[in-house]
């Protein structure tokens, strides 16, 4: 007998810090729809992210490539979505699925420095370029900035009932740092909108043969919930945020400028001197009601979704829910994740869904949002792809070690021990942390004795594969910088050096 279609669905949030999940504990809130769709799939306590930015997670998840693989390493100048590559689309119409996105793409770079804060451009070019990549439904809403910046489907659909200029100059009005109620009925909140969207397509398709991502752009930034939601979120509860004083103190760490400024991550451009130390105790409520406040709303919205998925194929479709990566959420007092390699930022929810699975099963190996699709293809199609990820099933064959990569930093986890470069602004910042000592990465034991053979092996794992420090480390010059000489100006950060000037 022919094999039977399996109705493939993946749901993904936008910066979704993973302890927002009451499954992991939220404390503030329960989100009780993500804790019963996790009793009853394969849930990953160790699940990390490939980039911790969303272009290059994207194009990841849609290939199960590292980021150096798809040439795709930054939100700015980072390549687009390669059609020349075996991604989900091209493969779901290989085996004759109908394919859809509902809301987020960024499967190519924004145009920030066009952006202004009183004007939303024609977005038309983005939205064909999504579709050349053989997405047969787009309902767009491709970020909350984006919806603002470019006119996407939800833009035009803010348009016709006057609300995206309130929407665009409460996003724009640095007054609010950020944060701010949705100015208009909770139903045409970005999260809802998406969510109601899919939920129509749903009851009204006749096909099994669908492949359908439900992208959700919350809970990133801005932090625009509907006081509806807000109100629930009971503070009281809140777990302490990770914070030591003097921590900063160390100016080997990288993010030593998001708190003091000026800032590296995009919450320091709504700071008072751009140094996140600055945000006052009130701002912070004001955030953490907010950003969890979007987590209930988005809670709803995956328990209504899910709901029409049972009621239009019951157990048959092959579900998985995940982030593109997190949020730094207040720890070590900065928010957002630009260059922050820590583990609010690389941690992130997944859980997968097989046909006709009924009880839940709990892995604590390694996975990544690598595994999205060769776990698709094989288990919705018995089909083995060759890529970066793996059947995320499989015990056997997790991994022993977890890479994710940006533009100008590159990451590794291997054993409990972290090790994270980042070049930026002529200095490579060199960080270790033992997670197994200090889960919460206060200390930098990158230059002390007792670490430098670990220090040592895990940046050995990172040359393994040449391309990876050519293309992550690329100095805009052709000279991949690994390779070039030491430069006035580039130095190893002061006090964070082993290997001597301009070596990683």
């Amino acid at each position: 007998m022919p094999r039977p279609s399996v109705p493939v669905i993946w749901i993904t949030w936008d910066e979704a810090h993973i302890d927002t999940l009451s499954m992991y504990g939220a404390g503030t809130h329960e989100t009780k729809n993500v804790d019963s769709f996790a009793r009853r799939s394969h849930n990953y306590t160790n699940a990390y992210t490939a980039s911790p930015v969303c272009l290059p997670a994207r194009c990841s998840m849609a290939t199960g490539l590292m980021p150096h693989h798809t040439c795709s390493l930054g939100n700015i100048y980072g390549c687009a979505l390669r059609n020349d590559l075996d991604h989900v689309f091209r493969l779901m119409h290989g085996q004759g699925y109908h394919t859809s996105v509902f809301g987020k793409c960024h499967f190519m770079p924004v145009a920030y420095p066009v952006t202004r804060p009183d004007v939303t451009f024609d977005g038309e070019h983005i939205l064909a370029y999504y579709r050349s990549l053989g997405i047969d439904t787009l309902v767009c809403q491709d970020d909350k900035n984006c919806s603002a910046w470019f006119y996407d489907d939800f833009g035009k659909a803010m348009e016709l009932l006057r609300l995206m200029k309130p929407y665009r100059d409460a996003r724009m009005d640095k007054r609010n740092g950020d944060v701010f109620a949705f100015p208009g009925p909770d139903d045409m909140h970005p999260d809802r909108w998406v969510a109601d969207q899919a939920i129509e397509y749903i009851k009204n398709t006749e096909n099994r043969e669908e492949f359908i991502w439900v992208s959700f752009s919350g809970p990133h930034y801005p932090v625009d919930t509907p006081a509806s939601y807000t109100d629930r979120i009971d503070l009281s509860r809140l777990p302490p945020r990770k914070i030591r004083p003097g921590e900063w103190d160390d100016m080997t760490k990288l993010h030593a400028r998001s708190y003091h400024g000026p800032g590296v991550t995009e919450g320091s451009s709504f700071a008072p001197d751009g140094a996140q130390k600055n945000f006052t105790q009130e701002y912070w409520d004001r955030w953490q009601k907010g950003y969890r406040g979007n987590v209930l709303l988005l809670d709803d919205c995956l328990g209504d979704l899910l709901s029409a998925v049972y009621d239009k194929w019951g157990n048959d479709p092959l579900i998985v829910f995940t982030a593109d990566h997190g949020d730094m959420s207040g720890h070590h007092g900065i928010w957002a994740k630009n260059s922050a390699a820590y583990e609010d930022v690389l941690r992130i929810p997944l859980i997968i869904h097989l046909p006709g699975q009924t009880e839940g099963t709990a892995h604590g190996e390694y996975a990544s949002n690598l595994d999205l699709l060769p776990t698709t293809m094989k288990h919705a199609f018995g089909i083995n792809i060759t890529c970066d990820g793996r059947d995320a099933i499989e015990h056997d064959t997790a991994p022993d070690v977890i890479f994710s990569e940006k533009d100008d930093q590159a990451a590794v986890i291997r054993d409990g021990i972290k090790l994270v470069l980042t070049r930026h602004r002529g200095q490579m910042y060199q960080e270790l942390y033992d997670l197994n000592k200090d889960p919460d990465e206060f200390e930098n034991v990158f230059s002390r004795p007792e670490y430098r053979a670990a220090a040592g092996d895990l940046k050995s794992l990172l040359y393994e594969d040449g391309d990876r420090m050519r293309r992550v480390f690329y100095d805009g010059a052709g000279t991949p910088y690994y390779m070039a000489p030491p430069q006035p100006g580039i130095d190893v950060c002061p006090d964070g050096r082993s290997d001597g000037e301009g070596e990683l």
